[in-house]
């Protein structure tokens, strides 16, 4: 997703904080890693651990002053290549299409948690609104693509957040999960 949500029938912009691409300054720490934006650690978890893909993808770092837009499709579109000479560095996780909502799940959970602001700006800003997300590469789990997951998946964060419920313990428990329970789960919010 390289913009916030929309929120509410009138279609209203949602807050920076339910945008993939956004900078997160100071970072975040999710997966063993110090990351830069979702959208970042999602590129670079498509791959192996210690693979070449995820160092380079997590090496990449915002330049002083880019937008989030911009950083975050330069990570997309470092993570997204797929040269047909099949290069080992190219080589996507096994588990990864099962696996991947599950990990942009995961990996929002620890973005909110790491910034008290974004849970204030999410609840405070959308609501009880339905939120709904934009137009995102094409992902068919369930019938469904990116902007429903993505809108599910900031749903589910702010019914969390209205609950009082720990981020980071959360996150803990839904890693031991396996994708589909996570999917089925997103499906009901």
């Amino acid at each position: 997703m390289g913009q916030p949500c929309y929120f509410g029938d009138d279609m209203e912009k949602a807050p920076n904080c339910t945008d993939n691409f956004q900078i997160v300054h100071g970072g975040f720490t999710s997966h063993g890693y110090k990351w830069h934006s979702v959208e970042q650690a999602f590129q670079a978890l498509k791959f192996p651990e210690e693979s070449i893909g995820r160092v380079e993808i997590y090496n990449l770092v915002p330049k002083k002053g880019e937008t989030n837009e911009s950083y975050g499709m330069g990570v997309w579109m470092y993570g997204s290549r797929r040269p047909s000479t099949g290069h080992p560095k190219w080589i996507m996780r096994t588990d990864w299409d099962i696996e991947k909502i599950k990990i942009m799940y995961v990996l929002n959970l620890h973005k909110y948690a790491s910034n008290l602001s974004f849970q204030r700006e999410l609840v405070n800003v959308t609501k009880d609104h339905r939120i709904i997300g934009m137009a995102s590469t094409d992902s068919k789990r369930h019938g469904k693509n990116w902007s429903f997951w993505n809108e599910s998946i900031q749903m589910s964060i702010r019914e969390k957040i209205f609950k009082k419920k720990d981020l980071n313990q959360l996150a803990a428990i839904v890693i031991k999960q396996t994708g589909k329970d996570v999917e089925n789960m997103l499906l009901e919010v």
